[in-house]
């Protein structure tokens, strides 16, 4: 790779710690705004680390979702939260939540103002492990310029390789939440630091005790960092032909990377072996995650691979940036495989015929930059093949996330492949992700998790009404599209509050049809707010709007039911009483609204 000279004015005074402020600003107002417990898997690495602080030891069932995962993220966490009392920590899910339908919440948990600022207890320990994250995925930034620089020599193309990470919007996401992969890519960034720099220099036992401690580390953060076993063992394969070591220094280097590996990472593997039969811990592995039970068809791999491709610019539950932008992007993507591709090309070309004037020295430089390129490109391919493995085992495996043991090499064949067309290409790319990053955080994650909207007035279309539930709040309207439904629909309530003083207490609305023997049939228990926010941040006066939708079971028996609403408080039955003197009253605590014919 020979060195570029490109560059713009501004952008020669952007130092690296520019880069990594703007990240930290950006990861922070994310993990602000993002609720607790929905980034991906976020919820249960977290009662992983709440298990090992409250149980002082590892969990090994599936009772525990992430038990199946290496330990070393969750240690960390631990060490960082273990003073703080998390006891009083409840799993609230949202019953309104619905992935797929547009109007329903996406939030998978209901969110108190026990999340609010100043934080406290448990939402104070989640905010320390989101901070620890933000500081892995700053170092990881960090880590992949050093990788560049080793690998081209140039500041620059360092600096701009360090901005498509901190820009990134689906990278600024996953740092900002609870998430084993924020360690493995900074290890892995790392470890791709190093091979560049053994593929250039002669290897010491100290880079080596280095590599192997890396390694090790690497192993008890995510089991896809098995890849760099591969990855390291070709690499000195090709740094010992390319140096000329000798057979004792290739076995030298081989014995203190993986002999140290084994000792920081073995004990694990070994605990797999004594309580589950298996080095993987592959039982526990298929007890917790949901097996998939027939093969995928060609369509399914490219519908896997699309959406992998969302998440690695940004896309999650409800979020997901405008088409415009990921057709845009894909430009960017193509223009840098065929860059890459003609610059390798043309870069073996050049090792295979030395330059007229070139000296021994020029040309070892270009073979080991070729050839460190190659191994970063070729680890790429085995985390590739690796994710094509777990997705063949198990659902819920399209997510970029999967692929960030390998980001340093997608990054750099990026950033790389887009100036071998043009030398602006990457800063456009850059500029484009610094926008995207920026209104982010307002346009895409805010409305996804805004609380549920604050009217002035009852609209026309509704029915008005006067319920008190125990002086707190007033059901002052409802409508409904309509009272006739077949099994297999949904059932569509709007429904329409007050709240009658400032709200302490997170209290639950329980939906339900009756018989004509005031049996509940099917019901929905959950926020008043139909999952938006819970009742403890409504405030004197305040009107809310809420939209519910209740699933009518496909053998749900034909017949008239009554719907009927009833308020009581979060994990108990005591119901508040109603005080309303137009509308009927069920069992004493259910305010009647209208019938509902099943068809």
């Amino acid at each position: 790779m020979s060195r570029s000279t490109f560059c713009l004015p501004l952008f020669t005074r952007v130092q690296l710690w520019h880069l990594l402020l703007v990240f930290v600003a950006l990861a922070a107002w994310t993990s602000t705004i993002i609720p607790l417990g929905e980034g991906p898997d976020e919820l249960p690495h977290f009662t992983v680390t709440r298990y090992i602080v409250q149980q002082r030891r590892l969990p090994d069932t599936p009772d525990e979702h992430e038990a199946f995962q290496p330990p070393l993220y969750y240690l960390l966490n631990a060490a960082l939260t273990f003073w703080i009392d998390t006891r009083d920590f409840t799993v609230k899910a949202n019953a309104d939540y619905d992935p797929l339908a547009h109007d329903a919440p996406k939030t998978l948990l209901l969110h108190t103002r026990a999340e609010a600022f100043p934080y406290q207890g448990w939402a104070l320990a989640w905010h320390l492990m989101r901070a620890l994250s933000i500081a892995m995925g700053a170092a990881t930034i960090a880590a992949i310029y050093a990788t560049a620089l080793a690998l081209t020599g140039e500041r620059t193309f360092a600096l701009l390789s360090a901005a498509l990470v901190a820009f990134l919007p689906g990278y600024i996401f996953m740092s900002a939440v609870v998430n084993n992969d924020d360690l493995a890519a900074l290890l892995a960034a790392l470890l791709c630091w190093r091979i560049v720099l053994m593929m250039q220099r002669p290897i010491s036992s100290r880079e080596s005790l280095l590599i192997g401690v890396l390694l090790g580390l690497g192993l008890l953060s995510k089991t896809s960092m098995l890849a760099f076993v591969v990855t390291i063992s070709v690499a000195l394969l090709a740094a010992a032909r390319m140096q000329h070591w000798t057979w004792r220094e290739w076995l030298r280097a081989n014995a203190l990377i993986f002999g140290v590996a084994l000792i920081v990472s073995g004990w694990y593997f070994v605990r797999n072996a004594w309580l589950y039969g298996d080095w993987l811990a592959w039982p526990l592995v298929l007890a917790a995650n949901a097996v998939r039970t027939h093969a995928l068809s060609a369509s399914d791999w490219l519908t896997a691979l699309a959406q992998v491709y969302r998440g690695f610019w940004l896309e999650w539950i409800g979020i997901e940036l405008d088409e415009l932008f990921y057709w845009m992007l894909g430009v960017f993507a193509i223009l840098a495989m065929i860059g890459a591709a003609w610059s390798v090309m043309r870069g073996a070309w050049r090792a295979r015929y030395r330059v007229p004037n070139g000296t021994r020295t020029t040309h070892h430089a270009l073979n080991s930059g070729n050839a460190a390129f190659l191994i970063l490109a070729f680890h790429l391919l085995v985390i590739f093949l690796s994710w094509l493995r777990w997705t063949q085992t198990v659902l819920g495996t399209e997510q970029a996330r999967l692929f960030y043991p390998a980001l340093a090499s997608l990054i750099l064949l990026l950033a790389f492949g887009l100036r071998a067309l043009h030398s602006y290409l990457p800063f456009a790319l850059a500029g484009t992700l610094l926008v995207l990053a920026a209104i982010t955080p307002l346009l895409y994650f805010a409305p996804t998790y805004a609380p549920a909207p604050r009217i002035t007035a009852l609209p026309a279309d509704a029915q008005p009404i006067s319920a008190t539930f125990k002086d707190k709040l007033r059901l002052i309207g409802w409508s409904t599209p309509t009272a006739q439904v077949r099994a297999g629909d949904t059932l569509q309530l709007a429904l329409y509050w007050q709240a009658l003083k400032d709200l302490s207490d997170d209290d639950w609305l329980k939906i339900q049809l009756l018989d004509v023997d005031d049996h509940a049939r099917i019901f929905k228990d959950g926020s008043p707010s139909a999952g938006r926010d819970s009742t403890d941040s409504w405030r004197h006066g305040e009107l809310i709007a809420s939209w519910h939708r209740m699933p009518i079971p496909d053998d749900m028996p034909r017949g008239v039911y009554r719907l009927t609403v009833g308020v009581h408080p979060f994990g108990r039955k005591n119901w508040f009483p109603i005080d309303e003197e137009n509308m009927p009253i069920a069992l004493g605590d259910q305010l009647i609204l209208c019938e509902v014919t099943v068809e």
